[in-house]
């Protein structure tokens, strides 16, 4: 029972002790308009360079309205996106 108490507050602590991943405060969703991505394929694709780029922390990119969701966590990499996108 004592090495079970001794395990759970190790592993407690170590949870508690973990900053938060996600800073609400911080990272901002954007809305982007994307014209050609049509497809599934094509919207996959979007998604997957912007995240690792690392210029979105979370992508989305809806093909049936060519709608893109951003998630960053500063507004310069929007314009990153943008260029990326246009090339």
């Amino acid at each position: 029972m004592k090495k079970l108490l001794i395990l759970f507050v190790f592993i407690s602590s170590a949870c508690f002790s973990q900053g938060s991943v996600f800073n609400f405060e911080k990272n901002k969703v954007y809305k982007i308009t994307i014209k050609g991505a049509d497809n599934f394929t094509k919207a996959d694709n979007i998604e997957r360079q912007m995240e690792k780029l690392q210029l979105a922390i979370f992508s989305y990119v809806d093909p049936t309205t060519s709608i893109g969701y951003f998630i960053v966590d500063n507004f310069n990499k929007v314009h990153e996106i943008e260029k990326m996108i246009n090339n």
